[in-house]
């Protein structure tokens, strides 16, 4: 839909753009945190005092929302996120080359 700037559903050509999508924090009253696709805390390859330093690497969500049927497709901005969490193999990221033929999964 961002792309061709129509619903593949309807057809429609009308959209919301969501730039954070978020979700209502579980600690707080009317708090919220970003919804996310993926996160991990990783290596940065700097050492500290007190050992290897980690980052929370987190792969955000933004939405397009078909104005007419609700119809919504969810894109992450920073790819590089994902390529990092596969390189440091972050257990919820896998890549997936559809033009190598792969092992059937099981």
């Amino acid at each position: 839909m961002r792309n061709s700037l129509q619903c593949p559903k309807c057809g429609g050509r009308q959209f919301f753009e969501v730039g954070a999508c978020t979700i209502p924090a579980h600690d707080s009253i009317n708090g919220t945190e970003p919804l996310s696709v993926a996160a991990a805390y990783l290596p940065t390859g700097d050492k500290t005092f007190f050992g290897r330093d980690n980052e929370r690497f987190v792969a955000r969500l933004t939405a397009w929302v078909c104005a007419p049927c609700g119809f919504t497709e969810f894109y992450t901005a920073k790819l590089d996120v994902l390529r990092y969490m596969v390189q440091n193999q972050a257990a919820s990221v896998r890549f997936v080359d559809g033009s190598v033929a792969e092992p059937a999964r099981r």
